[in-house]
């Protein structure tokens, strides 16, 4: 009966090392599927924060042509009320073309 004892002892001692070593390999398995959740999300992140940037600088850019086209409107505008342009000297003659 001792010996049934010690075999049944050594048993579960060869099942608490195989079932060890399955739960580290385990362990390490999920540490390498969070390592790539991990990576995804800090990519996805990374791209979106670079999408944001990419579109707040073309709203800048739109806000400046716009800004621009007013000015260049509000000139041409002046322009045609001033008999002082430039260009409008050139065609009178009293300004040289060069």
């Amino acid at each position: 009966q001792k010996l049934q004892q010690l075999e049944f002892a050594w048993n579960l001692h060869k099942k608490s090392q195989s079932c060890a070593k399955q739960n580290a390999l385990l362990e390490e398995e999920q540490k390498l599927v969070n390592a790539k959740a991990n990576a995804s999300l800090e990519r996805k992140k990374v791209e979106t924060e670079a999408n944001i940037k990419l579109l707040q600088h073309q709203k800048e850019a739109e806000v400046a042509e716009a800004e621009y086209r007013v000015l260049e409107s509000e000139i041409d505008t002046e322009s045609d009320e001033s008999d002082l342009t430039p260009e409008k000297l050139k065609l009178n003659g009293k300004i040289d073309p060069c």
